[in-house]
């Protein structure tokens, strides 16, 4: 008669999971042996009205699709693609930006005003304190200003993300955004400072006589793509963010290339059902992976159960 063994507590996975790689994010572009002609292309194409936003959009957005697939280089020109996919994130993005453009409109009529109105009043009551407190106005007024570029420059990128996902109004959810946030506060940390570099960067064509923008600016969408993939692959290495727990993408993962898997920041599953005897594994790489799907565990006895007959057999002697 087999004794029963006390089952171990449940035990723990790892997987090493990357972070945002900028360096990366920034070569992306120069990865495809026609990147210079599909740059040019879209350089040409941004110089559009409006359309042109939502092509190179579009583009991004399947950009980030392709890396996310495994694909390399960039998407091939299709304009009617783009557009197609261009318009829910142009949308997106639009919903901050005329809210936005109001207030800063609004912001400089009260500054100007200000300014003029207290300078009026004081030549005609000759007292100078009214100066004073137009100075004191418009400088208020313009530091909201700042705040306001401030905080959209940290929602820009999750408004781009979330229309690449096929939201058009991100800004009436925004639940949805701060559990991403709170999920990945580091890796959107960086991925805000991957985006004020390649603006930066990106900008720096204006000192070719301009012309020198219609291969920066579109690199500047390549390298953005590549960063809003790297961080949409994080929050899918974790459990989601609306609390649905996806340990088996932990185990299961064959999505993924090696290379993807490598460099992965410790992250630690537990199985729901307890898995009693594995023990604690350092998962690098997708073969890792493949070699725990070899395994055909349909539930925590049967290793428990498998290791306690192993272990009666070797103690029986043989006749």
């Amino acid at each position: 008669m087999r004794e029963e063994e006390e089952v171990p507590p449940p035990r723990k996975i790892r997987r090493r999971r990357k972070n945002i790689d900028l360096t990366k994010a920034f070569g992306f572009p120069f990865g495809d042996k026609e990147w210079p002609v599909k740059l040019l292309v879209h350089g040409l194409l941004i110089l559009i009205p409006i359309l042109g936003s939502i092509i190179i959009m579009g583009w991004q957005r399947q950009a980030v699709a392709g890396i996310k697939a495994g694909e390399k280089g960039l998407p091939a020109i299709d304009i009617g693609k783009s557009i197609s996919e261009g318009i829910a994130p142009f949308v997106a993005i639009l919903n901050a930006v005329i809210p936005m453009t109001i207030f800063s409109f609004a912001t400089i009529c009260v500054s100007v005003g200000s300014l003029v109105g207290g300078i009026l009043l004081a030549e005609e009551m000759n007292e100078g304190i009214f100066v004073v407190f137009g100075v004191l106005i418009a400088l208020v007024s313009y530091g909201g200003i700042i705040i306001a570029a401030i905080i959209m420059m940290i929602i820009m990128p999750e408004l781009r993300r979330r229309g690449f996902h096929g939201e058009m109004f991100p800004l009436l959810s925004p639940g949805k955004s701060i559990a991403v946030w709170k999920a990945q506060p580091i890796g959107y940390l960086v991925l805000c400072v991957g985006f004020l570099l390649t603006s930066l960067l990106g900008g720096l064509g204006v000192y070719l006589c301009y012309v020198g923008m219609l291969i920066t600016l579109p690199w500047a969408h390549g390298a953005n793509a590549s960063l809003l993939a790297q961080f949409d692959m994080l929050l899918e290495d974790d459990p989601a963010p609306d609390g649905h727990d996806e340990t088996a993408a932990a185990v299961s993962d064959t999505s993924r290339t090696p290379e993807d898997t490598q460099g992965h920041a410790d992250t630690e599953v537990t199985d729901p059902k307890g898995m009693s005897a594995l023990e604690t594994l350092d998962i690098e790489s997708s073969a890792d992976l493949s070699a725990l799907e070899t395994l055909d565990i349909e539930s925590p006895g049967d290793l428990s159960d498998s290791t306690a007959e192993q272990s009666t057999e070797d103690a029986t002697p043989k006749s």
